[in-house]
């Protein structure tokens, strides 16, 4: 579990094959939700 502050809701974690696929994974995906406004991406990699 995370403690989440400041101007962010939550966290979302998410894997995909490849760093172009996040760009889809979060705009189809997660800003598909209802309630979503805004979205903030930011990619980690090994």
């Amino acid at each position: 579990a995370y403690i989440v502050a400041g101007d962010v809701d939550f966290i979302a974690t998410v894997e995909v094959d490849s760093p172009a696929k996040v760009k889809t994974a979060a705009a189809t995906h997660i800003q598909g939700i209802d309630g979503i406004e805004d979205t903030q991406t930011y990619v980690a990699m090994d």
